[in-house]
């Protein structure tokens, strides 16, 4: 046996995301599981949990970054220079948050199949509910790298447009901006507003993904039955 289920859970503390009023008080920390294993089954299945789950925690950190980063960028600025390091450090850690959560769903994938294949009735359910759940905070983090990415594009999508559109009243003064018409959420400006909501809806997401982390920690100890 994982000596007295020395998972006792020798977990490294859980790095919760970014505060939110909705979390529970009774939610368990998600945390790795220790090192000690008796079967090359057990080990298997400690070192793709493990990995799935630093990552997990470690994407709990950037999602905070992000929602921080958000608050603070200056999008709006008159200055060039500062407009591209916000949008920069916006877009590195979308692209950290997408590209991690993506690699770890494939130790998530391995330990659903292990689960399945798993002789052990407590093991073969407590496994996939832990596999199931850390996979869903996994692809909740993964979407805000998605989103925010997105975002983006958005914001790059409309400057080109008004700098398509200068050049068109540039040569015809008379001219109506067609944007003004035809898009009514179409704005030229005001970024830092789009920042600032995009920072609160993250921040409503990590409730989610702390409700998935939890869950994945109540079946920890059933994951590695009989180890």
């Amino acid at each position: 046996m994982l000596e007295p289920l020395l998972l006792a859970i020798a977990l490294a503390s859980a790095a919760t995301p970014a505060p939110s009023p909705a979390s529970s008080a009774a939610a368990q920390p998600l945390r790795e599981i220790g090192h000690v294993y008796s079967s090359g089954t057990c080990t298997s299945i400690v070192m793709r949990a493990n990995s799935a789950i630093s990552t997990t925690l470690r994407n709990d950190q950037t999602v905070s970054l992000a929602i921080d980063t958000l608050r603070h960028v200056n999008l709006d600025s008159s200055n060039i220079i500062e407009r591209r390091k916000s949008q920069a450090s916006i877009e590195r850690l979308a692209e950290s948050l997408r590209m991690s959560s993506g690699d770890a769903q494939g130790q998530i994938k391995r330990l659903r199949e292990m689960a399945a294949q798993s002789t052990d009735p407590m093991r073969k359910k407590d496994l996939k509910e832990f596999a199931d759940a850390l996979g869903g905070a996994l692809a909740r983090q993964e979407r805000i790298g998605a989103d925010l990415q997105r975002m983006l594009v958005i914001m790059d999508g409309r400057k080109a447009r008004m700098e398509a559109e200068d050049d068109v009243m540039y040569a015809n003064p008379d001219a109506i901006r067609p944007g003004w018409y035809f898009d009514r959420d179409f704005s030229p400006t005001h970024y830092n507003a789009m920042a600032l909501a995009a920072a609160q809806e993250v921040e409503n997401r990590t409730v989610g993904i702390t409700a998935d982390e939890s869950k994945a920690a109540e079946h920890v100890v059933g994951a590695v039955n009989g180890c």
